[in-house]
């Protein structure tokens, strides 16, 4: 089924539906908060821009939750916020 999910998203909110949206990258990656401009994105990541993003009106903002990960992950070979971190890999 392919639809206007900001029409759809937005006609569930006013029918009281409750909606978890998930954002992308972390905190600090954003574009304008983030720790090294040179490893961030080139948007800024917050629920306000997650929202926007979503096509919904920040009016609809409930309870915002955080998952933080306690481990750092990298993808290349800059020095990074954690220069001592190794790339994350499946091997044991």
């Amino acid at each position: 089924m392919i639809d206007d999910t900001v029409w759809m998203v937005n006609d569930l909110l006013q029918r009281g539906v409750t909606i978890l949206c998930e954002m992308t990258q972390g905190f600090d990656l954003d574009l304008e908060h983030g720790i090294d401009p040179e490893f961030c994105t080139s948007k800024m990541i917050n629920p306000a821009m997650a929202m926007a993003e979503a096509g919904v009106s920040p009016k609809w903002l409930g309870d915002v939750y955080g998952v933080l990960r306690p481990f750092p992950v990298r993808h290349d070979e800059g020095t990074y916020l954690y220069a001592e971190a190794k790339p994350l890999t499946w091997d044991l």
